[in-house]
């Protein structure tokens, strides 16, 4: 998980462990053992970084993979085997790497 690099001055906080974090530890977070949705990775991040105002607002954070938007309605697995190891099956790198998610505050650079 990073946070977007225009914003770093609005996101307050630091992420455990410097931001790498298993699917697991989302859905054990999230309070359930199955499939974790990225909607739970975006409460994941607010709760840790104290935004609780944004746990129940899907439209205040958006998170991003491979520089695309990513529905919030998304299972995990589905955006690492639909997206992301596409993506990288199309490149050079090695379909193995962790998926980065970069997390921003919505509207807040111009998009």
């Amino acid at each position: 998980l990073e946070r977007a690099g225009t914003q770093e001055e609005f996101i307050p906080g630091q992420l455990p462990s410097g931001g790498l974090v298993s699917v697991a530890a989302v859905a054990a977070a999230a309070g359930s053992s199955a499939d974790p949705l990225m909607r739970d990775v975006k409460n994941y991040v607010c709760k840790r970084l104290d935004m609780t105002g944004l746990l129940d607002d899907d439209f205040g954070m958006e998170l991003l993979v491979g520089g695309a938007i990513i529905s919030l309605t998304l299972p995990v697995n589905q955006v690492v085997e639909k997206h992301w190891q596409q993506q990288q099956q199309r490149g050079s790198a090695a379909t193995d790497t962790p998926m980065p998610i970069i997390f921003r505050l919505s509207g807040l650079d111009g998009e």
